[in-house]
């Protein structure tokens, strides 16, 4: 049987035609018993530009448990709330997404395109949580520690070495000298700082309200020299401390220029000025320009217990200034356990060598 046909303009593309056939009681018939077998219709509603990503993970719940009361108790939600979580999501999209049977529900063709994306935004977000997590995690207990040498050689590795053993923490470690250690802590550049300060010269450092400084002890300084000087000999002989203002002709061996303004203070408690001839930071390097000759340096204890040469002698100095405090530098509104326990094994390793 011929079919009439009639030109129409599409509702999707008006500017199209299209032809349809022309109604008769046949074709009626015929479109209602195939309506059932059509895919879920779509509205002509706006496309949607910002599908909300929870909605689209709970679709994928709902179609994993295949009821929304499953996938109520997998999100921790009420039945209602899904529910009207579903609603939203079909109108924003203007289509079904669920099919109802008495077993449960089934995703639509729609909702299963949806479903997919909902899954992999899920998969996602648990990857960037567990990441996140391991950071936090790391970020909690990978810590930065700042020492001058000398205390580096002796209290720092002795605590870092128990720690090692004892704790997950990991600890890196840089040789900086008090004022640069002070300022990287309060920038938060680094976590825990150990530093000296002078008696001498207490004004030199300042540390801010919102740093905490914690004093360990004190390291007494002493006065290194050829063991061919009368006044080593007199030290070896019965024990005498020296006065600075006797080497006050010498060549004088200075370090950083914290170490040197301090050297410059007690010499002129002392009424002379010393004649710097070398700048070293290294103790090695200072005990050979030592035993050169005419040459005599300011250090202390914890930088000089490592062994002396025979020819070398290290002689307290009769002053009350002759000594340095050790401490910790930590921020104030840092308090991770990992930090605590950092400073517990720095005041365990600092307790036997410092004097209290």
């Amino acid at each position: 049987m011929d079919t009439e046909y009639q030109i129409h303009e599409s509702p999707r593309h008006p500017h199209i035609t299209e032809p349809t056939p022309a109604t008769s009681a046949t074709s009626v018939g015929m479109s209602a018993a195939f309506t059932t077998a059509q895919p879920t219709p779509i509205t002509s509603a706006p496309l949607p530009h910002n599908l909300d990503p929870n909605l689209l993970i709970t679709l994928w719940h709902i179609g994993e448990q295949g009821s929304l009361s499953g996938a109520a108790r997998t999100l921790g939600w009420s039945q209602p709330a899904i529910s009207q979580q579903v609603k939203k999501l079909e109108r924003d999209c203007g289509c079904a997404l669920l099919t109802r049977g008495g077993r449960g529900v089934t995703l639509t063709p729609a909702g299963l395109i949806l479903a997919k994306h909902g899954e992999l935004i899920a998969l996602r977000v648990a990857q960037a949580s567990k990441e996140f997590s391991e950071y936090r995690r790391r970020a909690a207990t990978t810590l930065r520690l700042l020492a001058p040498p000398s205390i580096c050689s002796t209290i720092v590795s002795k605590a870092l070495a128990k720690l090692s053993v004892d704790s997950p923490i990991d600890v890196s470690l840089a040789q900086t000298e008090p004022p640069e250690a002070i300022d990287s802590v309060a920038r938060g550049e680094a976590d825990c700082a150990v530093i000296f300060r002078y008696e001498s010269i207490p004004q030199y450092l300042v540390i801010d309200d919102e740093l905490a400084y914690e004093p360990l002890g004190d390291d007494p300084l002493l006065l290194l020299m050829n063991s061919s000087f009368a006044s080593a000999k007199r030290f070896r002989a019965h024990g005498t401390p020296v006065k600075l203002r006797t080497f006050a002709p010498c060549n004088w061996i200075a370090g950083c220029p914290f170490c040197q303004t301090n050297l410059l203070s007690m010499a002129a408690r002392e009424d002379f000025k010393p004649s710097i001839t070398y700048c070293v930071d290294d103790y090695a390097t200072t005990q050979n320009l030592v035993a050169m000759g005419e040459n005599v340096s300011i250090v202390s204890r914890l930088a000089s217990m490592a062994p002396l040469p025979a020819n070398l002698t290290l002689c307290p100095i009769d002053d009350p200034y002759a000594r340095r405090s050790i401490g910790l530098i930590t921020r104030r509104s840092d308090v991770r356990p990992a930090v605590r326990t950092l400073c517990d094994e720095l005041r365990w390793a600092a307790e036997p060598l410092l004097e209290h």
